[in-house]
C-alpha cells in the first residue's frame, strides 16, 4: 500500500472501511502496491477481462470484500507513473465511459452479493461522481448512473461536488444545474 500523509493513513484498515475510502475517491492506491495472499485472490475470483476500464478497481473491490484485514506499512512505497493521455484509463470517449460505468455496476453487484449494505452508499458516491463528470458529454449514461445512485440511497447534497454546484442543485434540481453548468462552460 502507498503511504499517504493525512487522515486517510491508518496502520490497519477493516477492508470495508478501505473500500469505502476508495469508492468515495478519498485516495487512490495503485494495484501494484498491494500484496494479497493467494487464498484471498482465489476466493475473490480472477481478473475480469471483459471490462474495458477500471479492471483494477473492480478486482480490488472483490478482493477487499473477501479480506479480513488490510495492513498498511508506511515504510514501503510504490512508484506510479503519470497517466498517459492515450491509455485506456485516460480515454473519455463513449465506449470508455460505458466501460467505466459497467465496472461500477460490477462493484455494486459484488457489494450486494456480499450483503454489505453499509457499503451501498459508498458505491452510490461512485455513481454520483460519474454523473457529475459525464452529464454534459454523455447525458444518457449520466441518467443511468444517477438512477443507480438513488438506488444506493445517496442524495446529491451528500456528495462533495464543488460547493456552488451543490447549492444550485438544492435550489434548482440537479438536471437544471447540469444545464446551467453546460451553458456557462459553453460545452
Amino acid at each position: 500500500m502507498v503511504y499517504q500523509e493525512g487522515p486517510a493513513y491508518e496502520k490497519t484498515y477493516k477492508p470495508f472501511t478501505l473500500l469505502c475510502h476508495l469508492l468515495n475517491g478519498d485516495f487512490i492506491i495503485p494495484l501494484h502496491a498491494y500484496l494479497f495472499p493467494k487464498s484471498v485472490i482465489t476466493e475473490a475470483g480472477e481478473w475480469n477481462p471483459n471490462l474495458l476500464k477500471n479492471q483494477d478497481g473492480e478486482f480490488t473491490a472483490r478482493v477487499l470484500l473477501t479480506s479480513s484485514l488490510v495492513i498498511n506499512d508506511k515504510k514501503t512505497y510504490a512508484l506510479y507513473r503519470r497517466g498517459n493521455p492515450n491509455s485506456t484509463s485516460q480515454k473519455k470517449d463513449l465506449q470508455s465511459q460505458l466501460g467505466l460505468l459497467n465496472s461500477y455496476f460490477e462493484i455494486y453487484k459484488n457489494i450486494l452479493d456480499h450483503r454489505q449494505i453499509d457499503l451501498i452508499k459508498c458505491a452510490g458516491y461512485q455513481f454520483l461522481r460519474f454523473t457529475y463528470e459525464n452529464y454534459n458529454t454523455y447525458p444518457e449514461l449520466a441518467r443511468i448512473s444517477l438512477k443507480y445512485a438513488s438506488r444506493c440511497e445517496v442524495k446529491i447534497q451528500d456528495y462533495r461536488f464543488p460547493k456552488i454546484f451543490g447549492i444550485l442543485s438544492n435550489i434548482f434540481g440537479i438536471k437544471t444545474t447540469f444545464l446551467l453548468r453546460k451553458f456557462f462552460k459553453g460545452t
